[in-house]
């Protein structure tokens, strides 16, 4: 897991402790990695996809201050 890890931070150009958490998701048989501090939408290996659990519209609530 730390050698894919480590090609896996060379070629997407991340953190090592990223590529720690993408390898593990990865090796897990994930297909969804949720995560506020990776590019929301993007794919590793071609079949994990990152998910920002805070982004709008991904279940969260947004409220509108405007609207009364």
């Amino acid at each position: 897991m730390v050698r894919t890890a480590i090609t896996l931070g060379e070629r997407y150009r991340i953190s090592h402790w990223d590529a720690l958490i993408i390898s593990a998701a990865l090796a897990a048989a994930c297909d969804k990695l949720y995560s506020e501090d990776l590019q929301d939408g993007q794919v590793f290996e071609g079949r994990l996809t990152v998910c920002n659990p805070f982004a709008p519209g991904v279940g969260a609530v947004v409220i509108d201050p405007t609207e009364r």
